[in-house]
């Protein structure tokens, strides 16, 4: 949550805010009352691009540092989409417009690079050129997090996606 509010209001409103509510608040910003809403559009984006770049840059360089020791982290198409089917994932982070191809077990939903049989059922795995999409919808349904990666290249060795792992 941004609030845009004129100064003099600010200590006043931020008294109101429940602790979960304050801790919800990305950042402040000043704004006559009655503003339009194109003036408070152009005020809030630069905080939630200031806020949206630190997270990015907290998730990128904790995914680094866990890949970097073999620890809590997958590095790769092969790696992450096996940790996606395992529900594995906290978090999955990928450049935007990374893209491989990908298998889909069709009747466990078991998601890999290679074609052939399920390992787990021994079902013919299904091809499918948006690998993305599957690993995005695994991590989704095991209730982990998508963040896109928009201003870093980290990911650039490992073709683009990669995970930090619950286990």
């Amino acid at each position: 949550m941004i609030v845009i509010s004129p100064e003099e209001t600010r200590a006043e409103f931020d008294d109101l805010l429940s602790a979960e509510a304050r801790g919800a608040v990305i950042g402040w910003t000043q704004a006559e009352a009655h503003a339009p809403a194109a003036e408070l559009l152009s005020l809030a984006t630069p905080v939630l691009e200031r806020w949206r770049d630190e997270k990015e840059t907290k998730a990128v360089e904790r995914w680094r540092e866990e890949a970097g020791r073999n620890g809590r982290a997958a590095a790769g198409w092969e790696q992450t989409l096996e940790a996606a089917s395992d529900g594995r994932i906290e978090l999955l982070l990928f450049q935007e417009g990374a893209g491989h191809p990908a298998s889909r077990c069709p009747q466990c939903g078991r998601v890999a690079v290679e074609d052939g049989r399920c390992p787990l059922d021994g079902t013919s795995m299904e091809r499918s050129d948006d690998g993305l999409d599957l690993a995005v919808h695994q991590t989704l349904i095991h209730g982990g997090t998508v963040w896109a990666v928009r201003h870093r290249q980290d990911l650039d060795p490992v073709e683009g996606i990669g995970a930090l792992l619950r286990y």
